[in-house]
Formats: C-alpha cells, structure tokens, sequence
C-alpha cells in the first residue's frame, strides 16, 4: 500500500487541505518521534507478520492503568491516553499480546457515553479474533456501568476504519478534514486546536485565532477527517444524538433559540399528530405540506437499510390525494452539490423509492417560495414565536446583532486606519479609513476638524446671517417680533453677538420655568 511521508518542516505543507487519499499519510514528526509503531502498523496493513497467535488461545484480563500505558506507550502510534478508564489485556500463556482501553472524551460529549480509545497489538503479531475477544470484556463492562454506546474514532490518514465494522459498530459521522498548530521553531511540537482558542491564549482584541497564531510562530496542519463510530449497548435506550434533538425541541416548542440549529414538533390537523421536524427547512416544508390541498397525509419517512448495509433516513414520507407516495429529502441546496456523503444519500434513497414504487423529489430553498436560507431560518423563527407566544427570541436577536456589531467594529473597523497628511494645519491625521472614504465622498477632499469639516465627512454648514444686522435689528426665534439690538442680550457666540431671544421673552420663560418648579411636589 503506498505510503506518503510529508515533511512538516516544510511550509508549503501548512494550510494544506488536499492531500491525496491513497494509501497512508504519515506527518514526519510521527516518523520520527514514533518509527517503530508505525512500521508496524504498515506492515500489519499489508499482512507482514512475525508470528501468529489464534485469539482462542489467549484470555482476557482487566489490568492496571500503568501497565496498561506502558504497553500502548511502546506499541500504539499515539501512545497511552490519560483519559484512560479501564484497561484490558489479552495474555497469550503469561505474554501480554494486546491492550484495549476504554475512557473519557476529551470534552465530555455525553454522560451515557464512554470511548474505545486505544487498541492496539504487540510488534510483530497476528492473532485473528483477539480484537473480538478484548472488545467483548469492553462491552461486559460498560454495560455493567450502565452506559448506552461506545463510539469511536478512525483516522482517514491511517485507515477506512474496517475494524469498527467486524466488531459491529455503525458509522455515525463522517467528519471533515480538521487542523491541529505546528511550532515552526520546534517542528515535532503539535498542539490540538482546542489549546489554541481565543479563550484559552490570551489573544488580544480584534485579532483572529489564525493571526495571533502566526504571530506566535503556529501554524496549521490538515488531516484527512475522522469517522466517528457507534456500538449500542441498550437497543431501547435513546440514543446521545436523540437525546439532543429531544431536548433542542422542547427548547423550541418554548420558543427558546439556545441552539442554533431549530428542531421542534409542528401541530398538523391535516395529519390528526405533531410530526418532529429536524430543521428550518422541515418546519417550512411542513407548513406548505399542511396547506397544499393536493396532500392527503405526511409523517417521518422509514429508516431502510441501503446497498452498502448501512442505515438510512430520508426526511418525509407524503401521501397525495391521487394515492401516489412521494419520499422527500430537504436540505439546501449547497449541500446537495458539493458534499458526497449527501449525493450517495440520494442516490441511495432513489434505488429505495423505485424498489416501492414511490416518487422521490429533493426539496430546499428553491421549493420553500422564500428568497434564501436566512428568509427561512427567520421565518421558522417567527412561526414558532406565533405558535408558542414567546416573543423573547426577538429582543435576544437584537441583543445578539448589537453585540456581533460592536465585536465586528473593534475587531475590523477600529483597526483599518490611514495616515493622511493635512495641508491646513500642517499636521499628519490618522483616521478611520472608513471615516475618511466617506469624508472624502461627501466633501471632494479631507477636510480635518480645524479646518471647519468634521471626522465622520460631514460637510460644515454654513453660519445663519442676521438680515437685519445693518439695520441694527433681530427677530427674535420666539416672538418673532423683529427688535432693536439694545431689546435682546450679548451672546458672542453668535455672529451678531446677540442672542436669538429678546429680552422680554427670556423673562418669560425663565419665570414659567421657575413656577412649574414651585408648583412640583
């Protein structure tokens, strides 16, 4: 099997998202720092082997965490885990041969969950069924420690993850291509991308996870994506993805938007049921369901096993008035074209609606009679807060654009500055480049603020001339009455350098101010 050995020393290799998906892809520190195990997992690939042990010759037994480690230490390419809760040996006579652990998730997903993270064999040994036999002491007792599911994680880079399959897991997720840093000062350095968070760097304002990363010498390094895998304990337990859309919709049917992505439960009279829609999308598509008078019924549609054996789950099953069956799969359109998983989902479901003599149609935001997906999001919005009668949601939306505003501002606008050289006062200003743009539009050049113009580009109004001035007049803006210079005050502020009431009027005004105040409890 071919093997491509990529140098992250090499910069070109940084942000890189393409690599080829044939045969193993090593990074060199792995290389490295790790020769040996991965020599031994290539040449295990490939069905080299240096002795050969029948599983049913060797037994299982719980070990310790520390001899459990060393083992995975020595012989698994990432070595031992900390997160390790249990750990299980398979002895051939009295030689440790093998070791599977189970333990923690890194961010604690799901309670009712616990991981297989490490399994791995001893340099230079085939033994059929020993992966089989550690697994079931796996299964033994997380079920005795009342866990639904065991999931677990394959790295396209090494392997398609077969193994999962023969000990009967089912697929979960198939994740997209995810960065860890290198240190280019210390290239066999890697940190997760976790680590490197905003949060958790003390990254300054107004600066990207990825700038500040630069700055401190990381760069990012692609992988190939990971599946995530899933072994159900308890066949009536709900499931941990199950768990959260259940829990999503109660949010929703209270109309509270903790979650981004909207699920909920939609009341149909036409359908005498409230039918769980997984999306903006569903919801709407629903709604135009419920009022089309050519639908008879709709419901979820039927989990169906496909070609591959694997499950699957179109989104709704309808049935017309003519007595035809229609199979609808909704999503939008971005994600029929370009991601593969879901083009194999349709053309699986069109094998599965022409095997039972259905219709099958896609449905997204062309058939939603809305203008794109943000139309549909806020419609969904609005149709839960009308159903539900919490309106909450509107003022936290506004709350939450105000906030992504202020951040986009300082984070982008406040940093884009220019330095312009002003010929009126002699001095170098140093704008917004937004507010210099907009001053340059409005006025046909900078003007500063001491030459008359203002920052935000407004141009400078022209002062009000006294028209009576020569006269030794001025009509005064509350009366009206146009009066002799000597019946209103001094005010050098005015051009004049009278104030715009007369003096009568200022009386008045000052002694209304001083009863209202009087009269006030």
């Amino acid at each position: 099997m071919k093997m491509q050995l990529i140098n992250i020393a090499d910069k070109s290799n940084y942000n890189k998202k393409d690599w080829s998906n044939e045969g193993f892809l090593i990074f060199s520190d792995e290389w490295e720092l790790r020769k040996k195990q991965c020599q031994n997992f290539i040449k295990s690939r490939n069905q080299i082997h240096d002795r050969k042990i029948h599983g049913r010759k060797c037994r299982v037994t719980e070990i310790s965490d520390v001899l459990g480690k060393e083992f995975l230490e020595e012989h698994h390419i990432q070595g031992a885990n900390n997160l390790g809760v249990v750990f299980f040996g398979l002895f051939y006579e009295d030689e440790l041969v093998g070791v599977m652990s189970l333990g923690r998730h890194s961010r604690q997903i799901a309670e009712n969950r616990i991981v297989l993270d490490r399994f791995c064999i001893a340099y230079g040994l085939h033994i059929p069924g020993g992966s089989t036999k550690l697994f079931s002491r796996c299964v033994e007792w997380a079920k005795k420690h009342k866990y639904d599911e065991i999931i677990s994680f394959s790295d396209n880079r090494w392997t398609d993850g077969n193994i999962y399959k023969v000990l009967g897991f089912s697929l979960e997720k198939n994740h997209k291509p995810d960065y860890c840093y290198v240190d280019t000062k210390n290239p066999t350095r890697r940190l997760s991308k976790q680590s490197q968070k905003k949060s958790s760097t003390k990254c300054p304002e107004g600066m990207t996870e990825l700038e500040w990363a630069d700055l401190r010498g990381l760069k990012r390094l692609w992988d190939r994506g990971k599946k995530r895998w899933v072994y159900l304990l308890d066949s009536e337990a709900m499931l941990w993805k199950e768990k959260l859309s259940a829990k999503c919709a109660a949010q929703n049917q209270r109309g509270d938007f903790k979650h981004s992505h909207i699920r909920g439960y939609f009341r149909s009279e036409k359908c005498k049921a409230e039918v769980y829609y997984g999306s903006s999308y569903e919801l709407r598509c629903m709604y135009l369901l419920e009022n089309d008078p050519q639908v008879r019924s709709y419901r979820r549609a039927d989990v169906f096993i496909d070609r591959d054996g694997r499950s699957r789950n179109p989104d709704l099953h309808v049935e017309h008035i003519d007595d035809t069956v229609e199979i609808l799969e909704i999503k939008p359109e971005s994600r029929f074209q370009k991601e593969d998983a879901v083009q194999k989902q349709i053309e699986e479901t069109t094998v599965y609606a022409a095997q039972n003599g259905y219709q099958f149609s896609v449905w997204s935001e062309k058939d939603s009679g809305l203008d794109n997906d943000k139309a549909i999001i806020n419609w969904a919005k609005k149709h839960i807060a009308e159903t539900t009668g919490n309106t909450d949601w509107i003022e936290k939306q506004l709350a939450n654009n105000r906030k992504k505003s202020k951040k986009y501002y300082h984070k982008h606008i406040a940093q884009d500055k220019v330095e312009v050289f002003c010929k009126f006062c002699n001095e170098t200003h140093t704008p917004l480049r937004l507010t210099y743009e907009k001053n340059i539009e409005r006025n046909g050049e900078y003007i500063c603020e001491k030459h008359g113009g203002h920052l935000a580009g407004k141009k400078p109004g022209k002062k009000k001339v006294n028209p009576y001035a020569a006269e030794g007049k001025k009509q005064c803006n509350r009366c009206k009455d146009i009066k002799l210079f000597e019946e209103f005050g001094e005010d050098k502020s005015k051009s004049d350098g009278f104030a715009t009431r007369c003096k009568k009027c200022r009386a008045e005004v000052a002694t209304e101010r001083y009863q209202k105040k009087k009269s006030s409890p």
